[in-house]
């Protein structure tokens, strides 16, 4: 019973983390800057289609079969578990920080769009 719950959700949480990467870099918004922007960008359609998919998921809980009952309470819940996780974790991920540093240590260096660019070379 286990494994197709991991499948399900595994499938779901990787759409929304991929939705928050893709989202992670817009405008040239890359290090401390991407996480809180893919959040601003797609914390709604995230939330929505997590929300949407555990109270379907959810509602199986009113089955009289037990093993539906179960199937639908562990997806509701393992779909909140994943949105939590995409929603803290992922945006850390991409800024760049550590979970256990200080946030008012100085940063090294900073990527930007245009200090990347700006070394790759024109086309002649």
């Amino acid at each position: 019973m286990k494994v197709p719950i991991f499948s399900m959700v595994l499938g779901i949480a990787v759409d929304d983390t991929l939705q928050l990467v893709w989202a992670g870099a817009p405008e040239g918004s890359f290090g401390i800057f991407a996480g809180p922007v893919a959040v601003r960008h797609v914390a709604q359609p995230i939330t929505l289609t997590s929300l949407a998919a555990a109270v379907g998921f959810g509602s199986l809980a009113l089955s009289p079969f037990p093993v539906t009952q179960r199937l639908g309470l562990l997806m509701a819940v393992s779909l909140s578990v994943a949105w939590l996780a995409d929603v803290t974790v992922t945006p850390l991920l991409l800024s760049g920080r550590r979970l256990g540093r200080s946030s008012n240590t100085e940063r090294k260096s900073t990527t930007t769009v245009a200090s990347v660019c700006a070394t790759v070379p024109s086309p002649a």
